[in-house]
């Protein structure tokens, strides 16, 4: 059965304080102020039925602090990944353009991590470069039972967590 997980929040990834991830040595990170720990609340209800341009069980990032799963994701599935480009701003704090961002992406059992680059510069008319965030489709392992998400921003020299204060999102793939 499908099902919609929801949670909130920003920081950086787990296992580490923010901005300490791994291989990330001495970078800044900054948390949305207005985001209580006490706030952050998840729940899970049936899902709407996916429209029939999603194949995939989709994880949905919008404005901070929401983030949803629709649908099921299954072993041996595939998993899509939307982030709304409107959430970078709570993320960083203010209106910078990010020049890279990361989708890490780890499988319980195994800790098996993977990462995917998700931005695109585009070249413009008036000879700029855009930021445009694509979606990710990621290959669920045949033998994954959770996944853990969490997005790396760089921008400006410095390196942003967007990853649930450090807990990053978790969430359980249906049986197979």
């Amino acid at each position: 059965m499908a099902e919609r997980q929801r949670g909130s929040g920003s920081g950086g990834p787990r296992g580490g304080r923010t901005g300490q991830g791994p291989d990330q040595g001495r970078r800044t990170a900054v948390r949305p102020v207005s985001q209580d720990r006490a706030e952050v609340k998840r729940s899970v209800r049936p899902a709407k039925p996916l429209p029939s341009a999603a194949l995939e069980p989709t994880v949905r990032f919008g404005e901070l602090p929401s983030w949803e799963v629709v649908g099921a994701p299954t072993p041996g599935g595939r998993l899509a990944v939307e982030y709304a480009p409107g959430r970078v701003l709570g993320v960083t704090g203010s209106a910078i353009a990010p020049e890279e961002m990361i989708l890490h992406v780890r499988f319980q059992p195994g800790d098996r991590t993977e990462t995917f680059p998700v931005l695109d510069l585009v070249a413009t008319e008036a000879s700029a470069r855009k930021a445009e965030i694509r979606r990710a489709v990621v290959d669920v392992p045949r033998d994954a039972c959770q996944v853990e998400l969490w997005f790396e921003l760089r921008a400006d020299g410095r390196v942003f967590w967007d990853s649930d204060y450090g807990r990053n999102f978790v969430f359980d793939v249906a049986a197979g």
